[in-house]
């Protein structure tokens, strides 16, 4: 490997590039042609992290950047296995709720009236409702996870980072793939495949339709004789259509309209013992003795109770459904100077989940969550053209999400349930820009800023405490600047101080006033570039998050943390 464009006022900091990226780099899961690795070249890994198409190493933001291609090749089918495989980021899913984790930042809250931490956009538009939209990759040009507040390109709810999940486009000429993997203990089975062309002879009307399913039979044996053969089953399916209109040389609108299912039992809940006073001390309940106890309050001759290393429970209750609609219209106009896009989605949630409590045969307790949602997102950008030592983006958006939420809590022992409805609406818009200034040969200096504005309604009822009805809003400036070099042909280095905002809200159910906004402030210094035969892409970054308190000053503390992290 030669570093031949390194002069020599460049070595002092190319050597610190290569310390830093020997420590903290992360490889990027992307393609590079064997042509280019042969010359000492960097593939051209494309990214839209800045709003418009760049080469990876020239995006200064910590990102991973996983193709199609590794996708298919490594057996990914969801943005939870994609994660798995990432440093500092974290994947869970909860009732109703999914919750992406980057370095700590995402939301733990199960209940409707916080935002996550983390974004998550499919193909521009901004998905608040991430549990069936995130749960297959369809046929998938390539899936960008950020790390880092990203306040100013992607705006609210992006402390954390942002997950862009962005599809393959319809082609000009044919083109079909059909794909199946196959498994045992437990059975399982997955198909993919599309097909993609022209549907006009002159090519200006493309198509693609993508599908997918996924069957697994189950990874726990249900234990007893009544109900399903086995829990942890995953039934589901995804379709997307596409249609793009050349309408003339410079417009192009496309339509895109994404469905996703599924219908299953449920996960597993095993009991695994409980807590308990004895004699003053503090011990824990064998399985056996919760059962028997449980038998006890429910008026049975005896409850039965599952293992974990036998993957064999008996819960006696488990049902998953849910559905995902996603419409979403764009027009592209390239003029001489700069391309303008418009966007416009619509998308309908519907999910409910009926979750065993106990986890024996007893019909003790169990939890029930419905929510069904409607959000509509729409966004204009103008974006300068070209490659000269100015560039700058200008945007707007808005979103609006209307929300119903049911949660049921029974409790045999007492004859009665916790029942908590509640109804929720999410506005919000927002104005950003940046502007990129090469100032000498491989200098450049950037800054963007972002104004933002949210406002939340929520009537919430619990049973046991009565109802109310609150509403709040927030306004926030966002803002970003620092500076990116190139080392060498090979290698770019940046710096930069960037800001994130996660919008107010409430926790439904609680009956408690609103929270306020959530703010971080982070440092970055980070090293692109091709070492050992590889592309690393490392980062270095020190954060501050402070999370505001309730209007109450005593439900949420507030919280500051400095943390050095990879």
């Amino acid at each position: 490997m030669k570093f031949k464009a390194a002069t020599l006022d460049r070595m002092p900091i190319l050597a610190v590039a290569v310390f830093l990226t020997a420590t903290t780099a992360t490889p990027v899961f992307g393609q590079t042609s064997q042509d280019e690795e042969a010359s000492g070249g960097i593939g051209e890994i494309v990214v839209t992290a800045q709003r418009r198409e760049a080469n990876l190493r020239d995006v200064p933001v910590a990102i991973t950047s996983t193709d199609g291609k590794t996708i298919a090749e490594r057996g990914l089918k969801n943005v939870s296995e994609l994660t798995s495989q990432l440093p500092g980021v974290e994947f869970s899913a909860l009732n109703t709720s999914v919750s992406i984790n980057i370095r700590g930042i995402g939301n733990s809250n199960s209940n409707q009236g916080a935002d996550p931490g983390v974004a998550y956009h499919l193909d521009g538009v901004y998905l608040a409702q991430t549990a069936l939209a995130g749960s297959s990759f369809l046929d998938e040009e390539r899936v960008e996870v950020l790390r880092g507040p990203q306040g100013t390109l992607f705006g609210r709810n992006a402390t954390g980072g942002s997950v862009n999940v962005i599809s393959r486009r319809p082609t000009p000429h044919f083109e079909a793939e059909a794909g199946v993997v196959a498994d045992v203990d437990p059975s399982q089975i997955h198909l993919d495949g599309f097909v993609s062309g022209p549907l006009s002879a002159s090519g200006k009307i493309l198509a693609r339709f993508s599908a997918r399913t996924d069957f697994n039979a189950g990874y726990t044996k249900y234990g007893l004789a009544a109900g399903p053969d086995h829990l942890d089953v995953e039934k589901r399916y995804a379709l997307r259509g596409q249609l793009q209109f050349e309408m003339t040389a410079n417009l192009t609108a496309n339509l895109a309209v994404d469905y996703a299912k599924a219908n299953d039992d449920g996960q597993a809940v095993f009991l695994l013992g409980a807590p308990a006073v004895v004699n003053g001390m503090t011990t824990t309940l064998s399985p056996a003795d919760v059962a028997a106890i449980t038998a006890t309050k429910m008026g049975l001759a005896s409850t039965a109770f599952g293992s974990v290393d036998d993957r064999r429970t008996f819960a006696d209750q488990g049902a998953r459904d849910g559905s995902f609609l996603g419409v979403r219209a764009g027009l592209e106009w390239q003029g001489e100077a700069g391309t303008l896009k418009i966007l416009g989605a619509y998308g309908r949630t519907r999910l409910a989940t009926l979750l065993d409590g106990d986890g024996t045969s007893a019909n003790f307790t169990s939890t029930l969550f419905t929510q069904r949602a409607h959000q509509y997102f729409g966004e204009a950008v103008y974006s300068s053209n070209g490659d000269g030592p100015i560039q700058f983006i200008l945007g707007a958006n808005a979103f609006r999400q209307s929300s119903d939420e049911y949660v049921e809590l029974p409790i045999n022992n007492i004859g009665a349930a916790v029942k908590i409805p509640s109804h929720l609406i999410t506005t919000s818009y927002a104005a950003f820009g940046r502007l990129d200034v090469r100032v000498h040969d491989g200098l450049k200096l950037f800054a963007g800023g972002r104004f933002t504005h949210d406002a939340k309604s929520l009537t919430e009822t619990n049973n046991f405490s009565g109802t109310k009805s609150d509403s709040d809003s927030w306004e926030q400036f966002t803002y970003e600047f620092g500076a990116s070099y190139e080392v060498s042909r090979m290698v770019n280095a940046y710096a930069k101080y960037a800001t994130g905002f996660k919008g107010g809200g409430f926790s439904a159910g609680s009956l408690a006033p609103p929270f306020d906004p959530e703010t971080n402030q982070s440092i970055e210094v980070g090293l692109k570039g091709l070492y050992f035969g590889r592309l690393s892409n490392g980062a270095v970054r020190a954060d501050r998050r402070s999370i505001g308190p309730c209007k109450s000053g005593s439900l949420i503390k507030a919280d500051e943390r400095h943390s050095l992290i990879k």
